[in-house]
């Protein structure tokens, strides 16, 4: 609302109907409506913020919101202990700075891993591609097969064509 203030806002279609009162001669009358806007935005951000003041209390939480990737700082912490012990709330400040280093360790490895999530593999094209290959060689005895032998026909069946 403030920036609404200091930069005049108006609607796009809302200028073009005062854009065709001025030329219709109804300069005045638009003045006076766009400094009523002004004054709609101002009493608006007065109430807000009249409303909002009760929840001032309650800005010592503000570290919490971890989505914003901020380094927690254990000072704003500790206001935090101090208010809810102002409420008569007990918090066992050991307990809670171990918990919280807990947590920043595991933002720090979320952050570190977050692009693993990309690298997972989304099919299973190359192991269908494996049993493709083996299908023929497979016989009575395949539960028998050892990982060295299926690695050795896989090889010979994909590089058989192959020109050496």
């Amino acid at each position: 609302m403030k920036s609404r203030i200091t930069e005049t806002f108006i609607p796009l279609a809302v200028k073009e109907h005062i854009k065709h009162l001025k030329e219709n001669g109804k300069a005045i009358d638009c003045d006076n409506f766009i400094k009523r806007c002004l004054c709609i935005y101002s009493s608006t951000t007065s109430y807000l913020e009249k409303w909002t003041m009760s929840l001032m209390q309650f800005k010592v939480f503000k570290w919490m919101d971890i989505q914003k990737c901020v380094p927690i700082d254990y000072n704003k912490v500790e206001e935090c202990i101090t208010f809810l012990k102002s409420l008569n709330v007990f918090i066992d400040d050991v307990q809670l700075f171990d918990q919280l280093q807990n947590l920043k360790n595991l933002l720090a490895f979320k952050m570190i891993h977050i692009s693993l999530k990309n690298l997972q593999i989304r099919h299973n094209a190359s192991t269908e591609r494996v049993f493709s290959l083996i299908t023929s060689q497979w016989t009575k005895e395949r539960n028998r097969f050892l990982l060295e032998n299926v690695k050795g026909v896989v090889m010979v069946q994909f590089n058989f064509k192959q020109i050496c």
